[in-house]
């Protein structure tokens, strides 16, 4: 099918191009220029005597006062703020992050920079990490540091916590549609040089209604949508403690669910499963030490355990478990126990003339116990994985500065109960970044790195489709960004990026095996501008094109399931008078494809959704809202047969005791 949009590089620049032309008329209204803000490349934030020399890698920073101006209470709400990001939610009814065409077991996703996707599918359900207790979002596309280790051929989502400088305690309660309410609590203290963070929080719901023009199939006959109910709890704890010239900080995180899985639309096997015991429970140790002005180390020990037990019903009634058989899909309860140890050593140093090194080393071992309940049959798998990485910024004149960087990584899945095990794999990835201040308003960037993802526990050893003979799955990543201070309080973005993987993992079919598929080619252009529109609102808007082709030689179906070609990405903040607020997000994804039970091709139509948070503020400590998503009621899938929610709403209030 051919597209209006070219798919060479040539093409793709010459769209860069003319987006860039209209987003510049509107970027004309705002004043003049002021200095951007030095760059947050994750956790940790540099500083030394050298020049800002522009950031080298693509990082996007969402903060805590942009998850409130939205109406933003989880993660996944968050990410689809961004531009080439959104979220789908399949057969788990699960939030997977899509990242400029890359899945989410090829992004890294991280809490202060402590791993938190699961080793066995590589991912995690991004609804159930509430904004309560996170201060921002940083995301790096492409070519992250090799320092965050291995399987982030896409790039890194970090989710930093609120640290205390003083004291607080905050409460809000909302209320919405399906019996559906929030409950959080948050509070602090901070005294001399210690802190202490406690955040708690519940969501709970009978579900979610679908779109007006939804229209009643099989397995779905009702407004509300099957199996949509659940009950998400949270609690975090952060302690830190500065020391001398040493910080050292304890963080826990907890989530505890119940939820049911929608069953798939239309599907006549259909399953209808409760996950009626979930959590995950993350604790880290980290301690920062000031060796002398110009050298610091970071340690880390953290320890991750994850356990559901899945129940499989033979009914939307859900009072009749299936009986066991010789399908995989037969079972009547399954259970899966994870655990994950991980050590993190960093140091940076800083050279006289401001040139700044940083390595490290991380080792982590993955463990998972996998029992069907039916047959009292357990497996117990084990997996480790070893990183040595180090990369430089070298200033190469007053306007120029080189970051050459690699990073070694080792994967080895010691040991299957039972079972073949998969094969130790290893890898060297170099990469290199360059970055040129044009002016007193631009800055150039070109990077180019080697990423690879190991091979998770599901792709090794599924049941119907593990392959223990896979390789490790590899990208070449080229990126060019360039960024234009437009104005006074305005900025406009433009990235090219090119991603050819080579032996990507994935089912050739539905019901196929994992296999190493030979090539990959992902390549698109990205602009964003944020500031004022009009002399009027602040905004951000984003567009990304993306072209995302299977040119593996025996291949006869070439596009990539579940990757639009266009995104858009809105977000408007209107100042009213008497205190109030009016804000409104958006986002575009064009038609989708993707594969049916026979591998015939098959389309998603075009999405758009618009959402809006209206706030009035009380007094000075407190402030009502009300939510509304979906406002025009449309009836869209991200997945097929799997429909989102129609028009939902939910109001509620926020105290702050300060």
């Amino acid at each position: 099918m051919q597209s209006f949009i070219p798919n060479s590089l040539i093409g793709i620049c010459r769209t860069a191009v003319v987006s860039t032309v209209i987003i510049l008329v509107l970027a004309t209204v705002a004043g003049a220029s002021e200095k951007s803000e030095p760059v947050d490349l994750g956790e940790v934030v540099v500083t030394s005597p050298a020049p800002d020399y522009g950031k080298v890698y693509d990082v996007v920073t969402l903060y805590e006062a942009d998850f409130e101006a939205i109406g933003a209470t989880t993660v996944d709400e968050a990410l689809n703020l961004m531009p080439g990001m959104f979220t789908r939610r399949g057969g788990r009814g699960e939030a997977y992050l899509r990242m400029r065409g890359f899945r989410q077991r090829e992004v890294s996703v991280l809490i202060d920079g402590m791993p938190i996707y699961s080793p066995w599918d590589g991912q995690i359900d991004m609804d159930q990490l509430p904004l309560d207790n996170v201060s921002k979002i940083v995301v790096t596309r492409g070519t992250a540091s090799p320092l965050y280790g291995p399987n982030g051929m896409g790039g890194t989502v970090n989710i930093i916590t609120r640290r205390p400088d003083d004291s607080y305690s905050r409460l809000e309660l909302a209320a919405g549609d399906e019996s559906t309410y929030r409950v959080s609590g948050a509070a602090a203290l901070a005294w001399d040089d210690e802190s202490l963070a406690v955040t708690v929080s519940r969501r709970k719901s009978d579900g979610f209604s679908l779109s007006d023009d939804f229209e009643p199939a099989l397995n779905q006959t009702s407004d509300l949508r099957t199996g949509s109910w659940f009950d998400k709890n949270a609690v975090s704890l952060k302690y830190s403690n500065n020391y001398g010239a040493a910080n050292y900080s304890i963080n826990f995180q907890g989530f505890y669910n119940e939820k049911a899985l929608p069953p798939e639309v239309g599907a006549k096997n259909a399953t209808f499963k409760v996950l009626d015991d979930w959590y995950n429970h993350f604790i880290d140790f980290t301690s920062d030490w000031n060796l002398n002005e110009r050298n610091t180390i970071r340690t880390k020990v953290y320890r991750a355990d994850s356990y559901y037990s899945l129940m499989n019903y033979v009914d939307d009634t859900y009072t009749t478990l299936v009986t066991p058989g010789k399908k995989s899909s037969q079972f009547d309860e399954e259970i899966r126990d994870i655990d994950s140890l991980g050590v993190v050593l960093h140091g940076t140093h800083v050279s006289a003339r401001g040139d700044i090194v940083k390595w490290g080393l991380d080792i982590k071992r993955d463990k998972m116990r996998s029992i069907a309940k039916s047959t009292a049959s357990a497996t117990l798998v084990k997996t480790s994985t070893m990183s040595l990485a180090a990369e430089a910024e070298i200033a190469a004149g007053n306007r120029l500065s080189v970051t050459p960087g690699a990073a070694f990584h080792v994967f080895n899945p010691y040991f299957a109960d039972g079972l073949t095990t998969g094969r130790r794999l290893d890898g060297f990835d170099p990469q290199i970044g360059i970055s040129y201040i044009a002016g007193t308003r631009s800055t150039l960037n070109v990077s180019f790195a080697k990423k690879r993802r190991f091979p998770n526990l599901r792709d090794l050893y599924d049941s119907n489709a593990g392959n223990v003979s896979l390789s490790a799955q590899k990208s070449d990543n080229l990126q060019f960004n360039w960024n234009l201070a437009t104005g006074k309080s305005s900025a406009l973005d433009i990235s090219i990026f090119r991603y050819d993987i080579s032996d990507m993992i994935q089912k050739p079919s539905r019901k196929a095996a994992y296999a190493n598929i030979v090539s990959t080619k992902i390549t698109g252009s990205e602009i964003v501008y944020a500031g004022v529109c009009f002399d009027g609102p602040k905004c951000s808007i984003g567009y990304t094109y993306l072209d995302a082709e299977d040119e593996s030689p025996a291949t006869t179906i070439s596009a990539l399931q579940y990757r639009p070609k266009n995104t858009l990405n809105l977000r408007m903040y209107f100042d009213l008078p008497h205190e109030w607020q009016l804000n409104l997000s958006g986002q575009y994804l064009s038609t989708q494809v993707y594969y049916d039970d026979n591998n015939n091709i098959q389309s998603i139509p075009p999405i758009t959704v618009i959402n809006m948070n209206i706030k009035k503020k009380i007094h000075n400590n407190s402030e009502a809202f009300v939510t509304l998503k979906n406002i025009l009621d449309k009836n869209y899938e991200k997945s097929d047969g799997f429909p989102a929610p129609g028009f939902t709403w939910r109001t509620g209030f926020s105290y702050n005791f300060n």
